[in-house]
C-alpha cells in the first residue's frame, strides 16, 4: 500500500475520516473517460458549443487526480484545497450547458426564434449570467472556507458557499418553469420535423437538473449548519456520502450527454445563433425589403 490512514488527530491532518484511495482513482478513471468520449463526440458532431461540459469534465478528473495525491499528503493543506475548490466548483459547468442547450433548442424549433417573446440568444446570454454570478458567490465562499487558521472565517465562508448555491437552485427552478413552456410550444406552435428529438432532449435537461438539484441539496445541508450538528457531522466524517450525493450525480449527468448527445438534435443552420455579421446581413435585407415596399404602396396609390 502506497499510502496509509493517519489518526484523525495528527496535526494538520485535512481529513476527518480515512479517504479510500481505490475510489478516488475509480472517479478519476470514470470522468477521465467521459472527457474523452466528449472530445471526440464534440468533433463527430461539429458541436464545438460543448467545450462547456468538457470543462466540467476536466475539472472533475483534475478535481480526483489532485485528490489522490492528496490522500498520500494527507497534512498538506495546499493540495487539499486545490481539490475542494474543484469538486465544489464544477457541477457549475453542466448547470451552464443545460442553458446553452435550451436556448439553441428554443432558437431552432420555436417561431421567430423566441419564448415569452425572448430571443434564445438572450435567454443563452442572461442564464450564463446568472450562472457566472453563482459561479462568483460559491468561489469567494469555497476560498474562504479553506481558511483552517480562523473557525469563524471558515463559517464565513461556508455561509457564503451555501447561499451561492441556493442562488444556483432558484436559477434552476426558473429554468425549470421556462422548460415546461418550452415543451408546451414545441407541442402546440413548432413545425419542425424532429420535434420529438427536442422533446427528448429537453426531458434530459430536467433529468440532469434534478441530479443537480440532488446535490445542491445535499451541499446545502451540509454547510449550513454548524459544526457541532450532528447531521454536518455525520456528513462530514463519512466519505460515502459525498460519494453517494455529489460525485456520482454529476458523474451521470456527464453520462447521460453521452446516451443521447445534444448534436443528434441540434443540426443544421438553425442550430447555432447568427454571428453578428449575419444579425447586420439580415438587417440589411430585413430593411430594404420594407423600403421596396413602401416604394411599391406608392406608386401604386400614384397610379390610382
Amino acid at each position: 500500500m502506497f499510502y496509509k490512514c493517519l489518526p484523525l488527530d495528527t496535526p494538520d491532518l485535512q481529513f476527518a475520516y480515512c479517504p479510500s484511495m481505490g475510489a478516488s482513482i475509480l472517479f478519476a478513471i470514470l470522468f477521465g473517460l467521459t472527457l474523452f468520449g466528449h472530445c471526440l463526440q464534440a468533433v463527430h458532431y461539429r458541436a464545438f458549443y460543448t467545450w462547456v461540459l468538457i470543462m466540467s469534465a476536466i475539472w472533475q478528473t483534475l478535481a480526483f487526480i489532485i485528490r489522490c495525491i492528496g490522500i498520500m499528503n494527507p497534512t498538506n493543506e495546499a493540495i487539499n484545497n486545490v481539490t475542494y475548490c474543484l469538486v465544489l466548483l464544477a457541477p457549475l459547468w453542466i448547470n451552464a450547458f443545460c442553458f446553452m442547450v435550451m436556448a439553441r433548442l428554443v432558437h431552432m424549433f420555436l417561431p421567430h426564434h423566441r419564448i415569452f417573446r425572448v430571443k434564445g440568444s438572450w435567454l443563452a446570454a442572461l442564464f450564463v449570467f446568472l450562472d457566472i454570478l453563482a459561479f462568483v458567490v460559491q468561489l469567494l465562499g469555497a476560498l474562504k472556507a479553506t481558511n483552517k487558521d480562523d473557525r469563524s472565517v471558515v463559517q464565513q465562508g461556508r455561509d457564503i458557499y451555501t447561499i451561492g448555491v441556493v442562488l444556483q437552485q432558484v436559477f434552476i427552478c426558473l429554468f425549470i418553469l421556462l422548460t415546461t413552456a418550452f415543451l408546451r410550444n414545441l407541442r402546440v406552435r413548432s413545425t419542425k420535423p424532429d420535434a420529438k428529438g427536442a422533446r427528448t432532449l429537453t426531458l434530459l435537461l430536467l433529468g440532469v437538473l434534478f441530479l443537480i438539484t440532488v446535490r445542491v441539496i445535499y451541499r446545502i445541508v451540509e454547510f449550513s449548519g454548524k459544526s457541532g450538528n450532528a447531521v454536518t457531522k455525520e456528513l462530514t466524517t463519512h466519505e460515502g456520502w459525498q460519494y453517494g450525493l455529489d460525485t456520482l450525480p454529476m458523474f451521470l449527468a456527464t453520462v447521460v450527454f453521452h446516451v443521447y448527445h445534444p448534436g443528434r438534435v441540434l443540426q443544421g443552420p438553425d442550430s447555432s445563433f447568427p454571428s453578428r455579421r449575419e444579425k447586420k446581413r439580415q438587417k440589411s435585407l430585413f430593411e430594404a425589403d420594407k423600403r421596396a415596399n413602401s416604394e411599391s404602396e406608392y406608386t401604386l396609390v400614384t397610379i390610382v
